[in-house]
């Protein structure tokens, strides 16, 4: 009788191998579907604390943080932090995977420093209750809403084009990111308030 080998065969090991790269085949997308799915929620989860440290601060102050020429993204929420503090920190997008610098340079309209976009009716109205303040449609809808937020969502950018036409029920609305229409579908994540 011949001496067994203790050893695998080449077969037994490409056998091995190839099951290997087929569970990792699976498992791969779904690891980074689930990733996806995580930053989703913490971004509605951000933006439920964001509104209602908004609202809190409206309960103090009879009004929303106004938003004065020039405050960029990260300035704007410096009244829901001082001199009361509303909120301990203000969290970031984390879709936004590259935020500007500025330290070295000047600030623009864009430069978010991963903060989520904070707009108010007002503001989009000139910082005026005119007789038309509800009707204006500038970056929001007739008669409806007073803030919004915006954050990236999956397209990891900011997607301006995606609005409700006219005529439709949620007509000068973003079209938001819906998880249903596909993990990486376009849109951003949007609440708007109160």
């Amino acid at each position: 009788m011949p001496k067994s080998s203790g050893g695998f065969t080449l077969i037994e090991l490409l056998i091995v191998v190839a099951i290997i790269g087929i569970l990792a085949a699976i498992a791969v997308p779904n690891f980074l579907n689930a990733q996806i799915r995580a930053k989703v929620a913490r971004v509605q989860a951000d933006m439920k604390a964001l509104a209602t440290a908004l609202e809190t601060y409206r309960l103090d102050r009879n009004n929303y943080p106004p938003i004065f020429p020039p405050t960029w993204m990260d300035e704007r929420y410096r009244p829901l932090t001082t001199p009361v503090s509303y909120m301990t920190s203000i969290p970031l997008d984390p879709f936004n995977t590259n935020p500007l610098d500025t330290s070295t340079g000047p600030k623009d309209s864009n430069n978010r420093y991963g903060n989520y976009d904070y707009w108010t009716r007002l503001a989009a109205n000139g910082n005026q209750k005119t007789a038309n303040y509800w009707n204006a449609t500038t970056a929001f809808p007739a008669g409806r809403y007073e803030w919004q937020l915006r954050g990236f969502g999956p397209a990891q950018s900011w997607i301006g084009n995606l609005v409700y036409p006219p005529g439709h029920p949620k007509a000068g609305e973003y079209i938001s990111y819906d998880i249903s229409n596909g993990i990486k579908s376009a849109g951003n994540i949007v609440r708007y308030g109160p």
